[in-house]
């Protein structure tokens, strides 16, 4: 390497053969910035950037999954069944069904997100014994950083309420919400399952009112299940007695009794059928898609009263308020061909 005086320039001249294997380095002149390793040490930093940002975002999404794990057969796909029952009761074109639909799986997620993360920052210990794979039992989250995630939640719904339009229904669960989890209602039966079936009017009329405004035989079906809804729930319950027990609720299967409660519930599951045939099926017209809704319906609630006669451990009466809440998907599946 020469250097001009006059210019400051620097010229590299050509190796000789016997040394082109090997790489020389230039020697900076003083005042000068190594340019190339800068450009290489903000891309590294650039680099380490993103994957922060993927790796938190997986640790995100893994979380919310875990929260919201055991109820996404009782808001998410019931939310949007409904939801393409009311677009398809509309007629509108598929082609436009991209952005509405995304809008209601946020609404959805954020009507889960914000009763369930409440729900088990106020029931940690009770958690501890009926549900011990939650987050916040297994310190996957703590409990300030849920806290954190709730209160974001909560601005965050009520906004996307707003700007749906749905901004009564938004604030009057969000109301619901803090009764249940903050205020003792979740502490008595009949103001849990009232909790439970306005929630389910809720999360049906906004689901529909995405797609399409409410009619009077949509309002008729929703107000039908959330009956439906107030008095099937404590089947819920039936898994978790010990749990309420250690804390005090007062469930209905710990007011009323197991086995009061078991015998009730088999005469509301035989019940279902000839309600569901009666005030929802026979209203609209009888066809044979009808029938067949009905007769898958019927099975289901009839296995619904075997279930919870027959199999009475936690885990089995787990499993039947799963096929509960899978009853409740298939009278909403229905909805799509029926109304």
């Amino acid at each position: 390497m020469q250097t001009d005086p006059n210019t400051q320039s620097f010229i590299i001249q050509e190796s000789e053969p016997s040394m082109q294997a090997h790489s020389s380095q230039a020697v900076l002149p003083p005042g000068l910035t190594p340019v190339f390793s800068v450009s290489i040490f903000n891309l590294q930093v650039f680099r380490q950037a993103i994957t922060n940002a993927i790796l938190t975002l997986v640790h995100e999404i893994s979380l919310y999954i875990q929260i919201l794990r055991y109820d996404f057969s009782a808001t998410l796909i019931p939310f949007l069944l409904f939801f393409l029952a009311g677009w398809h009761h509309a007629k509108l074109a598929v082609n436009d069904l991209a952005l509405p639909l995304s809008s209601a799986i946020l609404y959805c997620l954020l009507y889960a997100i914000t009763f369930c993360l409440s729900n088990q920052l106020s029931g940690i210990e009770e958690d501890r014994i009926n549900k011990p794979d939650r987050p916040l039992v297994k310190g996957y989250v703590s409990y300030q950083g849920a806290q954190i995630r709730w209160y974001f939640s909560m601005i965050l719904y009520s906004f996307v309420g707003w700007w749906l339009g749905l901004l009564w229904q938004t604030l009057l669960w969000q109301v619901i919400t803090c009764l249940h989890n903050f205020c003792g209602w979740s502490r008595n039966w009949l103001t849990k399952n009232l909790c439970n079936a306005i929630g389910f009017f809720l999360e049906l009329s906004t689901a529909w009112q995405l797609a399409t405004p409410l009619e009077p035989t949509i309002l008729r079906w929703i107000s039908i299940l959330s009956v439906v809804m107030f008095f099937v729930i404590p089947l819920q319950d039936l898994r978790d007695m010990v749990g309420d027990y250690t804390i005090g609720r007062k469930t209905f299967p710990l007011v009323f009794g197991e086995k009061a409660t078991r015998i009730f519930l088999l005469v509301c599951f035989l019940a279902l059928p000839l309600m569901t045939h009666q005030f929802l099926i026979v209203p609209l017209r009888i066809s044979f898609t009808a029938i067949l809704c009905d007769i898958l319906l019927a099975g289901i609630s009839i296995a619904l009263a075997i279930r919870v006669v027959l199999f009475r451990e936690p885990r089995a009466d787990h499993l039947t308020y799963l096929m509960l809440t899978y009853w409740f998907c298939s009278v909403l599946a229905s909805s799509i061909i029926l109304l």
